[in-house]
């Protein structure tokens, strides 16, 4: 039989078996002769302790088979840890443990022997390291309480080992035995307060660390349900993780069947939230966590596939209620939906990929909306017809302009970069309209021929659907074209306007916060503004103006309740672009019984259904009121004031406590000279 060289002649070899090392050191030597079996060869040692040398009696060494694991034989140490085994012609692997020893790491791998016939080895050394001990108490202000620890060996190159996790008793103490030499960490959770987590513990073989007291704190346990945005169906297996200000992991669960998720009392003040579904957009979102109570956050997830469009034409133009919807996807610019479809709704659920740019328009082009949305989002289509400006041209005197043009300049995006149209001639009867208007800015103005002397409307903005009704007057001499707003949020506002100096003066400002002087005389005056809501006046001095020259100046007033209720109204327009307020069944614009001078709402008498402010639907601090531009109906030409339709005082709907009026109401005070 030809002989092999045997593998494992190397002084300082490590065996490993079941998670226990030992190092073995072979010596060729003389040795009574044992009884010869063919075919075998045999192996001589002693089991020993690693630190001290002293051998370990009564230490089980475990021979098997190194392809298959299967146990060949198992024997015992002697009194002096000697061993002898006798093994078929084969690879094994190595094992050795006893009661109060581990290895050095539990990383060690077993080293496989090969074994000839023939073979002898003597004064072989298996060595085991005495074990680590690791005790403590887990408390809560200083009594004992019920928790599980679980202990974690961590190694150079960030390895883990996680020991089995053991429970205090009824004083809250704990002793872990059987630990490896080396870096652990413990974590401890216990019902009613936050998991801890304790780092960078040091073991060494033979001794115990002593941790003492450990104090459990109060948490806060996150709780909630984790739905599909548009069906609301609950989500199951959604991965909710909260993770420290620095990334690291603090805790993980999974939700339930119905959705319903609650992870272990949390005691960090800032967290990150992450959610994670299959088929669904991740989520991250973060929390600030104070107190010691209970906290629900309900999760909603979006598809991160599929489009929802719920598509409605109002613009009338036939084919009627059709619409022209193209879905690009911006990532390749490739059109993935390109049809045209009638009023409703429609599901494109195979849709991935994107973002998409999705493109509508009534079927002449006319009428057009562009977005940008996400996989899974819902596409809310909504066209509307057209804004127009109806006017009148008047002189000075309130006649009509019969020799005059008019023209209209428009913003697309309100921000001062403004295109002029061509000047047209007014009608016979000065009147002028200007159809198919898109969203946006506006500002109309009116010119003389005799003397091209012009007259500029203030700035407004239409919707698709709006009609502006407009009175310009030609205006003479110097003419200052004011502008009230407020200096935080620039706010337009409404006020009274009054000229201290030559001839005194008193106007309003329009709905925007304009107002226009003209006839002056080149002499300085001052301007004294009374804010209608504010109950505040404000005086300018040393204004001139310059025969036939227009100044436009802005006045700056402090306004807090208007700056208020700007705020408010764009937190509004927020919430609605995001969805989180309907639209009223009506569209935009005042609910359909607004219909008169001053009709009675639905509700009856007393405040509407939401209360004071004004209506959900209702955009600006300064509705039109139903009758226009202008005095109101019951005020006639000659400078009189009668009474309105409600007598003197306040509208029926104006109370004592200053409630608002019905939306689209804009009541005056009436004043008697």
């Amino acid at each position: 039989m030809k002989r092999k060289t045997v593998v494992c002649i190397i002084l300082g070899a490590v065996l490993l078996g079941s998670g226990i090392a030992a190092a073995i050191y072979l010596q060729p030597g003389e040795v009574a002769e044992p009884e010869e079996i063919e075919g075998t060869g045999k192996f001589f040692g002693v089991v020993s302790d690693a630190r001290t040398g002293i051998p370990l009696p009564d230490a089980q060494i475990k021979a098997m088979d190194a392809d298959n694991g299967r146990v060949v034989t198992v024997i015992t140490s002697e009194e002096e840890g000697r061993f002898g085994l006798t093994l078929p012609e084969g690879d094994y692997k190595l094992e050795a443990k006893t009661a109060g020893y581990v290895l050095k790491t539990p990383f060690y791998e077993n080293r496989q022997i090969h074994v000839e016939a023939g073979t002898r080895y003597v004064n072989a050394r298996l060595l085991l390291w005495p074990q680590a001990v690791m005790t403590g108490r887990v408390v809560a202000n200083t009594v004992g309480i019920s928790a599980n620890v679980d202990v974690t060996y961590i190694s150079d190159d960030e390895q883990t080992y996680h020991y089995e996790t053991v429970s205090t008793d009824e004083t809250g103490a704990f002793s872990i035995s059987q630990l490896h030499e080396g870096n652990m960490s413990i974590e401890i959770s216990a019902d009613g307060f936050a998991a801890l987590r304790l780092d960078n513990i040091e073991t060494k073989a033979g001794e115990t660390v002593e941790l003492g007291d450990i104090p459990m704190k109060d948490g806060v346990v996150l709780y909630g349900t984790v739905v599909d945005k548009r069906s609301r169906k609950p989500i199951k297996d959604a991965e909710i993780s909260i993770m420290s200000a620095d990334g690291q992991l603090i805790e993980q669960c999974l939700s339930s069947n119905d959705g319903n998720y609650r992870l272990p009392p949390l005691d960090l003040s800032r967290v990150t939230v992450q959610v994670a579904a299959e088929g669904y957009s991740g989520i991250q979102q973060k929390l600030n966590l104070s107190g010691n109570s209970n906290h629900e956050m309900n999760l909603v997830m979006r598809r991160n596939s599929g489009l929802y469009l719920d598509v409605q034409n109002q613009t009338g133009r036939a084919p009627e209620n059709q619409t022209l919807v193209k879905i690009t996807d911006v990532t390749d610019s490739k059109i993935v939906f390109e049809e045209s479809l009638a009023n409703g709704q429609k599901n494109l659920t195979t849709l991935s990929g994107g973002p998409f740019l999705v493109e509508a328009k009534s079927p002449d082009g006319l009428t057009q909306q562009v977005l940008r949305v996400a996989a899974g989002e819902d596409v809310f289509i909504r066209l509307k017809p057209f804004a127009r400006i109806v006017g009148q041209a008047k002189t000075r005197d309130g006649e009509p302009l019969t020799d005059g043009e008019y023209r209209y300049s428009f913003d697309p995006d309100c921000n001062a970069s403004w295109s002029n149209q061509s000047w047209k001639s007014l009608a016979g009867d000065s009147h002028f309209e200007i159809n198919e208007l898109h969203e946006g800015c506006y500002r109309v103005e009116l010119r003389r021929k005799s003397d091209n002397r012009t007259v500029l409307s203030s700035d407004f903005r239409l919707n698709n659907g709006d009609v502006r009704n407009l009175t310009l007057q030609m205006t003479e001499g110097g003419v200052l074209h004011g502008h009230v707003i407020s200096s935080g949020e620039g706010v337009s506002l409404r006020a009274s306007v009054t000229i201290e100096g030559p001839g005194n003066r008193k106007t309003s400002t329009d709905n925007d916060g304009y107002f226009t002087f003209d006839q002056l005389q080149n002499e300085p005056i001052s301007i004294v503004i009374r804010l209608n809501r504010e109950d505040k006046e404000v005086r300018f001095d040393n204004i001139v103006v310059k025969e036939n020259e227009t100044l436009e100046q802005t006045f700056r007033v402090d306004s807090p309740r208007s700056d208020r209720r700007e705020q408010m109204r764009q937190r509004f327009d927020e919430m609605r672009e995001r969805g989180e307020i309907p639209t009223p069944p009506w569209g935009d614009g005042p609910p359909p019984w607004m219909n008169g001078d001053n009709p009675q709402p639905p509700w009856g008498d007393g405040k509407p259904p939401w209360g004071d402010g004004p209506p959900p639907w209702q955009n600006g601090d300064n509705p039109q009121p139903p009758w226009g531009d202008g005095p109101p109906p019951w005020e006639n030409n000659n400078g009189e004031m009668p009474a309105p339709p409600w007598g003197d005082g306040n509208p029926p709907w104006q109370n004592d406590n200053n409630s608002q009026p019905p939306p689209g109401d804009n009541p005056r005070t009436f004043e008697r000279n």
